[in-house]
């Protein structure tokens, strides 16, 4: 756990391996609060994992997240989530607010990852994190 918290920078995000919207996701960057972190989930019995930072924080602090809807080779929807709280999940439950994009706001570079993603998972339909695809950062669930 040490290790890999190391290998991910120092700056991770532990969530638990089944979604519970965005309840018990904590954002880590210290040693201590990792085996607070880890403490608090065996004591639930809950599996967990740990993910690298987005980095995704604007100059206001607050963090900022596409989520993409794919269906074959298409972008069907763009949502945008902003969280105010730079250590809160992007998470509607969690206060970040969503905002469906027109259609045709997502570049072209970002379709591009948006369906190099879904392919690479073999999924009919995902939900991709175009900023981290290339890491893994993706999901099957919508908007």
């Amino acid at each position: 756990m040490l290790d890999a918290f190391v290998a991910l920078g120092r700056d991770v995000w532990a969530r638990p391996t089944t979604g519970v919207g965005g309840e018990h996701v904590f954002h880590i960057t210290g040693v201590q609060r990792l085996f607070e972190v880890a403490d608090f989930y065996a004591d639930l019995g809950q599996s967990w994992l740990l993910s690298e930072d987005a980095r995704n924080v604007d100059r206001h602090g607050h963090r900022h997240q596409l989520r993409i809807v794919v269906l074959g080779d298409r972008v069907l929807r763009v949502c945008e989530h902003v969280q105010n709280d730079p250590d809160a999940p992007c998470n509607e439950a969690r206060g970040t607010v969503s905002t469906l994009l027109p259609a045709g706001a997502l570049s072209a570079r970002h379709s591009a990852i948006a369906v190099h993603a879904t392919r690479a998972l073999g999924l009919p339909l995902v939900r991709a994190h175009p900023d981290r695809a290339a890491s893994g950062a993706v999901d099957g669930t919508g908007c």
